[in-house]
């Protein structure tokens, strides 16, 4: 809950004639849908070389101007616009889902540098961009000039930190502050205020920040077209969360397991809701799987509700104490039989101790079915003497830019499946000829949820 505000499921506070700059109410006032004025006055892939480039990622500062940033910001607002309220995604192309960043730049860059670049790879970022780390303006900044450059191969919806009021209780705003000025604060939560509140994957994955909409009506939103026309409906951008119930709760309400039905959120704003809850709106809408973030992980992702709904957190070591993993989901789909397959990729913080040399901490991500993929650059931990070493030291000849997921191994004509690194735990979905869904009872593995870890857990 943010200190000293009080929310009760939705607005409480009061909405001005327009928070929205005349000027900008004007240049995007009548544009047909699609149009964008995206020309940059400057080279956004020399932008993108500054902002990931090795000594940046290991803590120096980027050289990126306000005026840069401001220019990004704005122009990336009719690109954002141009996305629908739900995303429609397929699987055409592989697509990695990525949770909470939180900040973390140089992380985010290091996934980047292993899964593939923007320019090679799709993605679908589930929101909480900013706050609680002093990078966030490097991060949103690369997400926005990459949204620019490559609009079709990354997709970002809204969280809960990408709020006015949240942005100042929690960091970001003093960080633009204390490298900029506000103006640049000012111009990033105006292209918050455009973001996507979810997205369907392929039809069967409904991808959310957070939550679930309890006052959804089924009796007349009966199926999937009807779930993504409401949605469009309710949320009328530009617009801010604390100005609209449905993106409220699409952000901030959260799962409970063990119980039933909704209750008060104790962060005053959305909801808590029951595993039946999940259950109904998967079988009204034929979702085999709902895809969230918003909550750290010990393992770095979920399950709950029978392996409805699964909860991703992208950032190892969050408190700096080695205590959670990161986790992101990669789907992809055989052309042939349109099998359909989900693994789990472990990002997990590494530690190598060097007598006589200083520690050197990098990433490691790894399959779910098993081993390292690769060893990433060394991370920035704030200690000058901290030695960075080369990438292709680290890794040698192998390919940085390509995740190769062999699917020939999966027995079933179509399936979707999650399993951990061990494969202890798996949740496997059969897709019948006629495209209804029905879960084919198999579960292996312990039942770790986020109800039984609720020590381990952190709402975030």
């Amino acid at each position: 809950m943010i200190p000293g505000k009080s929310y009760l499921h939705g607005p409480t506070i009061p909405r001005r004639k327009s928070t929205y700059p005349k000027n900008v109410q004007k240049r995007n006032a009548g544009l047909p849908l699609g149009w964008s004025n995206t020309h940059i006055s400057f080279s956004l892939g020399q932008f993108i070389k500054r902002l990931t480039n090795n000594e940046v990622v290991r803590g120096r500062p980027a050289r990126i101007t306000e005026s840069e940033i401001v220019e990004i910001a704005e122009k990336v607002e009719p690109v954002l616009a141009r996305d629908p309220v739900c995303i429609n995604l397929n699987l055409d192309e592989s697509l990695c889902i990525i949770g909470d960043l939180y900040g973390n730049f140089a992380n985010l860059v290091r996934i980047f540098n292993k899964l593939g670049h923007p320019s090679k790879s799709r993605y679908l970022f589930l929101g909480n961009y900013i706050n609680r780390q002093n990078r966030s303006v490097e991060l949103i900044i690369l997400l926005f000039a990459y949204k620019l450059k490559y609009p079709e191969n990354i997709f970002m919806l809204r969280g809960n930190h990408e709020c006015q009021y949240v942005s100042y209780y929690y960091g970001f705003l003093q960080e633009c502050r204390s490298i900029y000025r506000q103006r640049v604060w000012r111009a990033i939560m105006r292209a918050f205020n455009w973001l996507p509140a979810a997205a369907i994957i392929e039809d069967v994955i409904f991808c959310v920040h957070s939550g679930l909409i309890k006052d959804i009506p089924y009796k007349t939103v009966r199926n999937k077209e009807k779930l993504r026309a409401y949605i469009s409906l309710q949320i009328d951008r530009p617009v801010a969360i604390a100005a609209n119930s449905t993106l409220a709760q699409l952000t901030w309400s959260e799962p409970v397991v063990d119980t039933k039905g909704w209750r008060d959120n104790p962060a005053g704003i959305g909801w808590l809701y029951g595993e039946d809850e999940i259950h109904e709106f998967c079988r009204m809408y034929n979702f085999q799987q709902i895809i969230r973030s918003n909550e750290s992980a010990e393992n770095g992702y979920e399950f709950i509700a029978d392996g409805k709904l699964l909860t991703i957190f992208a950032i190892p070591d969050l408190s700096g104490s080695s205590r959670n993993s990161g986790a992101i989901v990669h789907l992809c789909k055989n052309i042939k039989d349109q099998t359909i397959t989900g693994r789990i990729i472990i990002v997990s913080p590494f530690t190598q101790i060097r007598p006589g040399r200083p520690t050197l901490i990098t990433i490691s991500l790894r399959d779910s079915l098993g081993g390292e993929l690769v060893q990433a650059l060394p991370s920035n931990t704030g200690e000058d003497e901290v030695t960075a070493i080369d990438l292709e030291s680290v890794v040698g000849e192998r390919n940085l830019t390509k995740l190769s997921l062999d699917t020939s191994e999966m027995s079933c004509s179509s399936i979707l499946e999650f399993g951990d690194m061990n494969m202890d735990e798996t949740m496997t979905y059969v897709s019948n000829p006629f495209g209804e869904t029905e879960p084919s009872a198999k579960h292996t593995g312990s039942r770790r949820t986020i109800g039984e870890r609720r020590g381990n857990r952190l709402s975030v």
